[in-house]
């Protein structure tokens, strides 16, 4: 049962983010402390290689380099679509007036570094250790991947759970948090680019 516990924070997360916390200082602050806690966590449980931090880039990882840069460049493509949440989608008001390096600087320096920690370097170790077999890892990482976007809308969360496929996959495949981090600061950076542009 002891195993399961670290999965109520997944469970609890997107529940607090959603219920009664508008884009405000309370919400990142409590971002920011249930991230703490769970890097305390897992510092604590599993050493470096296997949260992904020694292993850096290879020859090998190119075409993984690629397969990201296509899938960021079919965001852009498609961005006519994302262009038309941004008014009837509240969390995306708080972009309005904020200068475009701040948001990039945030996004890169604290958010990118937080998820991919938590919902693969993390996770996905924890999951394994409950030995429940590759396909359901991809799912269930997938899916709380999705729930933590869900304020942000359903177009978000259908997103963010077809990139959790791919980035879980990623993470299995390589364990290098360098390559999930370069992966998802190239197709993120995408997406908030053209939401702060139509903002």
């Amino acid at each position: 049962m002891k195993k399961f516990l670290p999965l109520l924070f997944f469970l609890l997360f997107p529940f607090l983010l959603l219920v009664g916390l508008p884009f405000t200082v309370l919400r990142y602050i409590l971002i920011g402390l249930l991230g703490v806690s769970v890097v305390i966590y897992s510092s604590k449980k599993y050493d470096l290689s296997k949260l992904g931090f020694l292993e850096g880039f290879r020859t090998s990882h190119l075409p993984l380099i690629l397969s990201t840069i296509l899938i960021a460049f079919a965001i852009f493509i498609l961005k006519s679509r994302l262009v038309g949440l941004c008014p009837s989608e509240e969390p995306f008001r708080f972009l309005v007036g904020m200068p475009f390096w701040f948001i990039f600087a945030t996004y890169a320096l604290v958010s990118v570094p937080f998820q991919e920690l938590v919902y693969r370097s993390f996770l996905v170790n924890l999951l394994e250790e409950l030995r429940i077999g590759k396909k359901l890892i991809l799912l269930i990482g997938a899916i709380l991947f999705a729930l933590v976007h869900i304020a942000w809308g359903k177009y978000a969360v259908f997103g963010t759970f077809w990139l959790g496929i791919y980035w879980v996959w990623l993470f299995m495949r390589t364990r290098s948090f360098w390559l999930l981090f370069l992966s998802h600061l190239i197709i993120g950076s995408t997406a908030v680019f053209i939401l702060c542009s139509c903002c």
